[in-house]
């Protein structure tokens, strides 16, 4: 079976009872052991118990690249699994701001 992954997504908060509802973009590329993944979203609305708000107009846009390899990386006295590049942070070792 030939598996592809899914380019688009809509993404949304993990069960909670207000969060965000938005749509994705997530793209991997493999070179050797290194995996490298693009993303961006892009929030289309928030919402709670008291309501729902259109966030496309003013809502923050989230680009970043992941890039992991399970060995990982090291340099000195330094090693890390991955690291995570966004444009709201910058996340490094075992952590990934993507879902599984």
């Amino acid at each position: 079976m030939n598996r592809k992954e899914t380019v688009f997504h809509l993404v949304t908060s993990d069960g909670e009872p207000s969060g965000e509802i938005g749509l994705g973009v997530l793209h991997s590329t493999a070179v050797g052991a290194l995996k490298i993944r693009a993303f961006a979203r892009i929030p289309l609305a928030s919402y709670s118990k008291d309501g729902s708000e259109f966030l496309a107009a003013k809502g923050a846009c989230t680009i970043g690249v992941e890039a992991s390899r399970p060995e990982g990386f090291v340099s000195g006295n330094v090693s890390f699994s991955g690291i995570t590049v966004t444009t709201v942070g910058l996340a490094i070792g075992k952590r990934s701001l993507l879902p599984a």
